[in-house]
């Protein structure tokens, strides 16, 4: 009689253990699709060289009061499908007609033409290239090759891409293409416009650049 009780505990015993064992949650395996890095996109960009637009402001009187303009006539080159924006940067080059500057004032455009791009060398045209580019699809920094009176320099500028429009910035100190005397020339006929409260007249040799290229962009 005991052992028949000894073997109906140690039966039921057993039959607890089955029953727990079969109730447990069972483990999830690890799911493929979390475990696999998900891989960044490939895109190709090209910028869009009809709609290219360069905004320039100079300064006038000793508060620099900013004037702003464009050039009607802007002819841009870049590559198309570029696999990164520093690449499609790196191909771009351009040339500009300084005869169309556009200030929307008819008056100051005639005598920026006369007696500031007009006694510059080089026959009414600035040309340029891009000598290098560095950075991400999103920002970064380069250097422009300009070509202006007659002599070439560097022109460092920034870029940033936001919502497929590619800004380029910089700041052209026009004393490193030897135009002191263009500045002087358009100041002598600007002295009115030029001059201040403190009545002193002048034009400050820096300008504001930035040019605006809106991007075509394909990704895979």
């Amino acid at each position: 009689m005991q052992k028949s009780k000894h073997l109906l505990i140690g039966l039921a015993v057993l039959m607890l253990a089955a029953w727990a064992c079969k109730n447990e949650s069972p483990q999830k395996a690890p799911s493929s699709a979390t475990s696999t890095t998900t891989q960044a996109r490939s895109c190709k960009y090209s910028a869009r060289k009809a709609d290219a637009m360069l905004r320039w402001t100079a300064y006038k009187t000793t508060q620099r009061v900013g004037v702003s303009g464009t050039f009607n006539d802007i002819q841009f080159d870049a590559a198309k499908g570029a696999p990164s924006v520093p690449t499609l940067i790196r191909s771009a080059s351009f040339r500009i007609n300084t005869k169309t500057v556009n200030s929307n004032n008819e008056a100051r455009d005639a005598k920026l033409v006369n007696f500031f791009f007009g006694k510059l060398a080089g026959n009414y045209a600035i040309t340029g290239n891009v000598k290098s580019a560095d950075g991400d699809d999103s920002a970064g920094t380069g250097v422009f090759m300009v070509q202006m009176n007659g002599m070439a320099g560097e022109l460092p500028f920034k870029y940033s891409v936001e919502e497929h429009v590619l800004t380029l910035t910089a700041t052209m100190n026009t004393d490193n293409w030897k135009a002191q005397p263009a500045i002087a020339s358009i100041n002598k006929a600007c002295e009115a416009k030029h001059t201040g409260e403190d009545g002193v007249s002048k034009t400050w040799p820096d300008v504001d650049i930035a040019l605006r290229l809106p991007l075509d962009t394909e990704c895979e």
